[in-house]
């Protein structure tokens, strides 16, 4: 069983892909035939990426993922839920997004529940910093989306400073994403499965961010 979740294999799977795709870089759209491109960075076990897809017909996903065990449930998600047509998984880390993307090819990038890195010398870890925002600001197009969601309020704050700083406007800032659920309408409101667990398990605050590259 734990032979299957090695890169190598689950990187054989349909819509995985193992080495970066660049001859691709530029052309995502036109290849897929969609007018809009969503990247989910650290798409785990692919909960929001294929919730969010049942919602859209004409847009190509793509879900940047390093752990080869939680691709291999996600993909088993596209399948089930008929969506694998329009969602794509790199079994890569976020800092090589540039290389697959060309600059303002992405309409939207998520960023849910991030390993916060609490200890300050691990700050350049963190998904929001400066390096990677970056290069998120990098393949965003004009007034292209950022949004992030965190139960750490430290981490909510450490990111709306860092968005500042690369460029971003912020457009909205949510404390309690829970307590206005049923008001919202849009794929802020999709559950994961870890968001229902801190939620209803541990009774945690969920903070959401939306930011706008600022042109």
């Amino acid at each position: 069983m734990a032979k299957r979740y090695k890169k190598e294999a689950v990187g054989q799977l349909p819509h995985v892909i193992r080495d970066l795709p660049v001859e691709w870089k530029g052309e995502w759209k036109t290849r897929f035939k969609v007018s809009k491109l969503v990247c989910d960075i650290g798409c785990g076990r692919g909960d929001f990426i294929v919730e969010y897809a049942k919602e859209q017909g004409d847009t190509l996903f793509v879900g940047f993922e390093v752990d080869s065990a939680r691709v291999y449930d996600a993909v088993d998600k596209t399948i089930k839920y008929g969506v694998i047509e329009r969602i794509w998984f790199i079994l890569a880390d976020a800092l090589s997004v540039d290389q697959v993307f060309s600059e303002g090819e992405v309409d939207e990038i998520w960023i849910l529940f991030p390993d916060p890195q609490p200890r300050k010398s691990k700050a350049n870890k963190r998904l929001t910093s400066i390096k990677f925002l970056q290069k998120f600001h990098h393949v965003l197009n004009n007034n292209g989306m950022l949004y992030v969601k965190t139960d750490e309020d430290w981490l909510a704050d450490y990111t709306i400073s860092q968005l500042k700083l690369v460029g971003f406007s912020i457009v909205d800032l949510i404390e309690d994403l829970h307590r206005i659920r049923d008001e919202l309408n849009g794929p802020e409101s999709i559950f994961t499965e870890y968001e229902r667990k801190l939620v209803y398990e541990y009774g945690k605050q969920i903070f959401f961010i939306k930011a706008k590259k600022a042109t």
